[in-house]
């Protein structure tokens, strides 16, 4: 008969062979949550500093010609919004009392398209929205000169297709997210009472975990709430695209890691501060008159989490995996306690 113990062990053993020796830090793990406010702190600290640091504030006078390219583009995908909701019927996820489609005003419309507008307006800028990396590196000068200095000095590797197609896809499941009520209603407005928090449930379990996807479906349930169908609609797309959207916020540093495998232990084993910073930024990017502004301010909140992230990775014992810029930074007093996964 086989002792029990050694099951476990063996079980144990399979486990760190699938997470290459850590435990991925996602929703069904306990320590996602306190990762989760760490993520939200970095991204407040980082916009804090562009916004009082006189140097960072010099670098974005010099972005103002792009800050208002970015706008026009803004402007530009709200003004289509609003023909296609209006005039198509697409997009919307409201209806009135017999089941058709509700106009909006231009303003409702520039408010609901705007993360989209913005995941846009970044791909068509590119670089103009980023100076190559300046906003990075000053945040990172100002806090740890020597990490700054190490991570400045490694070559900076070429983007990988899907690195390219990111933001697409990015914008694919939002929208998928926004329409799934709409499709389900078409069909059966009686099955969506049932059906469409069921989805959302689905959708957001395995970005936000359990309770906050019941909580999310549970408001989609709740009859006559026509006032709070949009914030709730935006507020789950928000957590729907935090992590890939702090993907996109650390490129300044990722790009720097030569390694695949090291890019997806840092996702992985961070996952829940990667969600924070974007989760927080997503917010900002549904107010169209800063939207642009504050995803040009996201690679200060970016050197403030790469800090954190690294200075923690330093102290991990089990599964390790050498980040750039480790031997630059003092480890963390006390290391996060190993928990399993739920």
């Amino acid at each position: 008969m086989v002792d029990l113990s050694e099951k476990l062990l063996e079980k144990k053993r399979r486990d760190d062979a699938k997470y290459d020796g850590f435990e991925k830090k996602n929703p069904s793990h306990a320590l996602f949550y306190p990762q989760f406010a760490r993520g939200c702190r970095s991204a407040l600290q980082g916009l804090k500093f562009a916004l009082t640091d006189t140097d960072a504030r010099a670098i974005l006078k010099k972005m103002i010609p792009n800050i208002l390219m970015g706008t026009g583009i803004v402007l530009g995908v709200a003004f289509l919004w609003y023909v296609a909701e209006n005039q198509a019927g697409l997009l919307s996820d409201a209806t009135d009392g017999d089941g058709q489609g509700q106009s909006i005003s231009f303003l409702e419309a520039f408010f609901k398209s705007s993360s989209y507008a913005t995941i846009l307006a970044s791909m068509a800028l590119n670089k103009k929205l980023t100076i190559d990396d300046e906003m990075f590196m000053l945040t990172l000068r100002k806090l740890e000169p020597e990490f700054a200095d190490v991570v400045q000095k490694s070559e900076r590797r070429k983007k990988t297709a899907k690195e390219y197609l990111n933001k697409l896809t990015r914008i694919g499941k939002k929208l998928a997210y926004r329409l799934v009520g709409k499709v389900v209603r078409k069909v059966s407005r009686k099955a969506a009472f049932f059906v469409a928090p069921l989805i959302r449930f689905a959708s957001l379990r395995f970005v936000m975990g359990t309770p906050f996807a019941a909580a999310m479906a549970a408001l989609e349930a709740v009859p006559g709430k026509q006032l709070l169908e949009e914030p709730i609609l935006m507020l789950g797309e928000a957590f729907i695209d935090s992590l890939d959207l702090s993907k996109d916020i650390l490129k300044p540093y990722q790009k720097r890691l030569h390694d695949p495998k090291v890019v997806e232990y840092m996702n992985l084993r961070y996952q829940g501060n990667l969600t924070g910073v974007g989760f927080i930024f997503e917010l900002f990017m549904n107010i169209p008159i800063v939207s642009i502004l504050v995803y040009m301010l996201a690679e200060c909140a970016a050197a403030y989490e790469v800090i954190e992230i690294v200075r923690r990775n330093k102290a991990k014992a089990e599964g390790h995996k050498e980040l750039l810029g480790e031997d630059a930074l003092a480890a963390e007093a006390e290391p996060e306690p190993t928990k399993k996964e739920n």
